[in-house]
């Protein structure tokens, strides 16, 4: 019963995309090389978060490896850029002797080459650090990996079928089940990883619920999975076997705005056994539609 019919009605036809991430990442950022059959993607960090007197470090906030103002890479073959000393520092091996003049009488820390790269001469000289120069964290690499994904948006498919209009305006049918879906290619899980020197991290991201909005005041629908096209063996009978849908109860004097939304689930696993989770994300696409009068009924 999902395919043509003569039915009564007039309306204003609208279709908005939009991608809402819901911990305030941007979705879709830094370029990542991604592989199209796995969905896995790789970046490598250029400028991880915050001003600090290392390659990270600071209070808050984003770290940025800053030479007088313009971001470099935070780390290179020179070590661990400090944005206190304006150098890449990288441990000295061996030690120097503690009678050396660059310790100034200390014991504890360390000393560290200081390097400037500097056009086709890059400079070198010898500091005591107390601590072990700042990097980007695990944590903060996870963000920027999350940062380089483009998280999909839900490509709205509909039974009784969107392409079926009425003098050009889209409808569905009051009190048949209306069945939505994405498209698959919406429904993938994504990965991204990104590192600075040692310290790496990866994030996944995982669509884990659909959402169906019907936009006429009720509540929105749940689905566990992308839904599915509805087949004639379904008849007229609720969505089951993974299919999603929402039955309206009234004709629609005015068009209905439906928005369909995906959930994304956000983990991450970094260097020194650390990982978590991040706030969801969510994506979503909305379509505007009548809902008419059954007439004659074929889906």
């Amino acid at each position: 019963m999902h395919r043509s019919l003569k039915l009564t009605a007039a309306v204003i036809v609208a279709f908005v995309a939009v991608v809402v991430p819901a911990h305030g990442a941007r979705a879709g950022g830094q370029a990542a090389d991604c592989d199209p059959r796995t969905g896995k993607c790789t970046i490598e960090v250029v400028t991880p978060p915050t001003p600090g007197t290392g390659g990270g470090g600071g209070s808050g906030g984003r770290n940025e490896c800053l030479r007088g103002g313009t971001p470099v890479s935070c780390t290179s073959s020179g070590g661990t850029w400090s944005n206190q000393l304006q150098c890449y520092l990288s441990l000295a091996s061996p030690q120097p002797p503690l009678t050396d003049p660059v310790w100034a009488g200390h014991t504890d820390g360390a000393v560290y080459w200081c390097t400037t790269n500097q056009g086709l001469a890059p400079t070198s000289r010898q500091v005591w650090l107390a601590a072990p120069p700042a990097g980007p964290t695990p944590e903060e690499l996870a963000r920027r990996a999350l940062d380089s994904l483009t998280i999909p948006r839900p490509v709205m498919r509909r039974s009784p079928s969107e392409s079926n209009t009425d003098a050009g305006v889209p409808y569905t049918w009051v009190n048949l089940w209306t069945w939505v879906w994405t498209d698959p290619a919406s429904w993938t899980p994504l990965s991204a990883r990104a590192a600075a020197g040692a310290v790496w991290a990866e994030v996944a991201v995982t669509p884990a619920q659909l959402s169906f909005t019907p936009g006429d005041g009720s509540a929105a629908v749940a689905c566990p999975g992308p839904g599915r096209p509805w087949r004639e063996v379904d008849g007229n009978a609720a969505p089951t076997a993974g299919g999603c849908g929402f039955r309206y109860g009234r004709v629609s004097a005015a068009p209905v705005t439906a928005t369909l939304s995906i959930e994304w689930t956000v983990t991450w696993r970094g260097s020194g056994g650390t990982g978590g989770t991040m706030p969801a994300m969510q994506s979503q696409a909305s379509s505007s539609f009548v809902v008419e009068q059954i007439q004659v009924v074929t889906r």
